[in-house]
Order: C-alpha cells, then structure tokens, then sequence
C-alpha cells in the first residue's frame, strides 16, 4: 500500500499505536486526528477513522462486509466497537474502497453508493532452492485463525478422505479468535522466505472460507504455480483468476474430502499467474486519492 502512493510525494505515514484495545482507541480517536488535521486527504487502508476525524478528504477501505452480514464471525472488538465506526464512515467517507470488483458489487448494494477497487498486491517474496529434506507430503492452508476461515471443516473433510497416513495438514497464519483443530500441524506465522518455500513444495493448496473480500493466501498460491482448491465463493474466483483446480462448497464435507483426495493423486502442476501487482494497485490508487481532493 506504502508503494502505491508514490505519486504523492508530500505523504506522512502514522501507524496507529497500541496492542490493546484501550490504547488503539486513544489512537483512534484522539492522536490521529491530530496529526491529520492538516491533511488534505487521510487514508485508511485498513480500519475506520474515528469520531473526530478532521476536515478533508477521507478515502476508507473496506475489505470485506463481515461486521455487518456475519458479525457472529467477528472479534468482540470488531462487533462492538470497530463496527458503529465502519458504518459511519461508510457513508460519511469522500471515497470508499475495497480490494476486488466482487466486494464491490456486494458494498455498492449494501451501502447504496459508487465504491472504488483498489486491488491488493499479490507479491509472493522469491525463494531460493535449497538442499530438499525428505519431508511427509502436505497440503497447506494459509490465514489467520477465525471462525469464517472454517478450518474446522477442512479438518473433517481431510479426516474423511483418509489421507492422514500419506498427508499432513498444514496451518500457516496467526491465532486469532478461533481454534485450530487438533490435528492440523500448526506453524503459526513464519518469514515470506518460508512461507514461499512452503506453498511451493505443498502437494495443494486449500482455502475453505465460508466469506472473504479477496483471498490473498488464494492469490498467492496461484502466483506461485500451486494447484489451488478453494470455496466456490465470488472472491475467490477473482484472486484466481478462475484457474484453481477445482472450487467447491465449503458446507459441505464431502466435496471438501473429494477435493483431497483428487489433489492426492494430481502431478500436474499450473503454470504460475498473477495480474495483481503493484503497478496496478498504484494506478488504481492515485485516481482515488486525486479524487478525494
């Protein structure tokens, strides 16, 4: 995101502070729109301005409609506070944005307002072959740990296909609010060198989220020539560019432990595809911010 906005070169960048909840609201509400106050346009690229948020433009990027269409999914943090900000300024923003032209029709209608796409960038870091250990055979998941990722379900269906003796299930990502099943092999989060080095060597990729905004792990795999099995969902089709090996319906067990067991005995692998790159991210961004003048 830093990237895109090289066209601007009178840019400030605030991180806003704190680990707990009770300091990120003082950020929210008190430091930030401070420092903004001589701002001719604030950015928010990932959670909503606060109450008091000065004069000028304000573009707010909304990833995905969680807080509001399955808030039972969300943080507490989420539901109860983020969220009444979100709606604001979903409505009160000069420019609202999102990561993908599916997130774009669902917010168009859900807000009743024009919504603009800035894509995410998809730039899996390159990775350097080194000596191969002899390592069981995985399929891998990557993201954060939280209810709507439905890993839950993976786990089952790969539990159902019978393939643990031949197969690990890897987790990479943090622990959010959810619980990692027992079972799936849990790495949490590890460098982009590793995390490259694993999606290449995995036998597939799965992503079995029952709602998403773009599915950057999904984007990655791709990038990187993994076959990729995923949610029949909107977002996912996007990230994918419509190439995963197959997509299937993530409430249900047995398409999910089909999938496992079809890409068990898949050797083929893709050829790697990416459109989401930083020059196209750039582009999209410095319309949006001239705009929000």
């Amino acid at each position: 995101m830093l990237q895109a906005v090289d066209p601007f070169p009178e840019t400030l960048v605030y991180k806003a502070g704190g680990s707990s909840l009770a300091k990120r609201i003082f950020s929210d509400q008190v430091v930030l729109p401070t420092r903004s106050r001589r701002a001719h346009v604030s950015l928010f690229p990932t959670y909503p301005p606060g109450y008091m948020q000065a004069s000028g433009g304000t573009v707010f990027i909304v990833h995905d409609l969680t807080w509001w269409k399955y808030p039972e999914m969300a943080s507490a943090a989420g539901r109860y506070y983020y969220r009444p900000l979100a709606n604001m300024w979903a409505h009160r923003a000069t420019r609202l944005v999102t990561v993908s032209e599916a997130m774009a029709i669902e917010m168009r209608d859900y807000f009743n307002r024009e919504v603009d796409v800035v894509s995410n960038v998809v730039a899996p870091v390159p990775f350097r072959s080194a000596a191969k250990r002899k390592v069981k055979p995985y399929f891998l998941a990557v993201g954060s740990v939280e209810p709507r990722k439905n890993l839950s379900g993976l786990w089952r269906a790969f539990q159902r296909s019978s393939l643990q003796r031949d197969f690990d299930l890897v987790l990479v990502g943090r622990q959010a609010w959810g619980t990692v099943p027992d079972g799936i092999r849990f790495t949490g989060p590890v460098s982009d060198e590793v995390l490259t080095a694993l999606y290449q060597g995995a036998q597939a990729f799965f992503a079995a989220s029952f709602y998403e905004g773009f599915g950057l792990p999904v984007g990655e795999a791709t990038a990187l020539g993994t076959p990729v099995y995923c949610s029949d969902i909107p977002a996912f089709r996007e990230a994918t560019s419509g190439l995963a090996q197959q997509y299937f319906d993530p409430t249900s067990i047995e398409a999910m432990s089909h999938a496992f067991t079809t890409a068990a005995s898949a050797s083929d692998r893709p050829l790697p595809h990416n459109p989401f790159t930083v020059e196209r991210m750039r582009s999209q961004l410095a319309v949006v911010l001239k705009n929000a003048f």
